[in-house]
């Protein structure tokens, strides 16, 4: 009977081990698909309904622009969009508000929108990704009151703001490449680093070719930085990844994206700092920027 129980333990044990064997191999078999299999649409884990929204609201808007053409005595032919949500410093002073929000969604032309478009699509689910949807929501939003403040307070034109959420994107996506190198692969980070290297000199000859303020940008670019710099997620280097493709149509163009969002708390600690310091400049600086500009035009005539 002992010798009976002891062969029936040893085959249990043999049946355990080989269990054992067959889930490791399994897993090695599953990573080995997730690491070295092609990239293609499917694997994308970006929140594209949202990319795709904001990117369909900005040329909705845009068209709108186009078809609703306004004659105002001070400026000219407008659009109801501009008429009602550009920035305008003597409104915003008037207690109009808004107007330091409502230029990120508007755009002074064709190349503008398509530039705005095309850095929405292609930064956005990088950033979407590596600092996650709530994240990706705050530097938007903050790139464009950021930027839309910093033309406040350098400039008394009339302005519009459509490109600064996307340059604050950018920004962030910066200080994502450097502070997770290593994890990403260095031929990875030099890659996209190229990729914000040609960002930048689009935007740049953008301001060239049309009426583009260039503090909008300045102001939007530097918000990305620092609210990069305090939530940006420092991963190990073998942290699991996801797989995130830039073009759906070519399966080859990916790369394993490490997927470790910031800390929630810390998160609506530093945006809520944001606001608080954003809004604090504006009713300590605001009247002395007004003064300025007055006695500035006073000058000039």
């Amino acid at each position: 009977m002992i010798k009976d129980l002891d062969l029936g333990s040893e085959v249990v044990d043999e049946w355990i081990k080989d269990l054992e064997s067959e889930v490791t191999s399994k897993l090695a078999e599953d990573n080995k698909d997730i690491l070295d299999g092609p990239v293609s649409s499917t694997d994308v884990s970006y929140n594209s309904y949202l990319i795709n929204t904001l990117a369909a609201i900005n040329i909705a808007v845009f068209l709108f622009e186009l078809a609703s053409p306004v004659k105002s005595s001070d400026a000219g032919i407008l659009s109801l969009p501009l008429l009602f949500g550009a920035k305008i410093n003597e409104l915003i002073l008037n207690g109009e508000w808004w107007r330091l929000i409502t230029p990120k969604f508007l755009h002074s032309g064709l190349l503008h929108i398509a530039f705005s478009s095309w850095a929405l699509l292609t930064f956005g689910p990088l950033v979407d990704t590596a600092y996650g949807s709530f994240a990706f929501c705050m530097i938007y939003f903050l790139g464009g009151v950021c930027g839309n403040l910093m033309s406040f307070f350098h400039t008394p034109d009339a302005t519009v703001g459509g490109t600064g959420p996307v340059l604050a994107i950018i920004g962030s996506w910066i200080i994502y490449l450097f502070q997770n190198r290593e994890a990403l692969g260095e031929e990875m980070a030099d890659n996209l680093i190229q990729k914000v290297a040609v960002a930048s000199v689009l935007s740049v000859a953008l301001s060239y070719l049309t009426p583009i303020d260039d503090w909008t940008h300045l102001g939007a670019a530097c918000a990305g930085l620092i609210f990069g710099v305090f939530i940006c997620p420092v991963v190990p280097v073998h942290a699991p990844s996801k797989k995130l493709s830039y073009d759906p149509n070519d399966s080859q163009e990916g790369f394993l994206l490490v997927s470790q969002w910031p800390d929630a708390r810390k998160l609506f600690t530093v945006f809520t700092l944001f606001v608080v310091t954003l809004v604090s400049l504006f009713f300590v600086l605001a009247p002395v920027v007004t003064e300025f500009h007055l006695s500035d035009m006073s000058n000039s005539f």
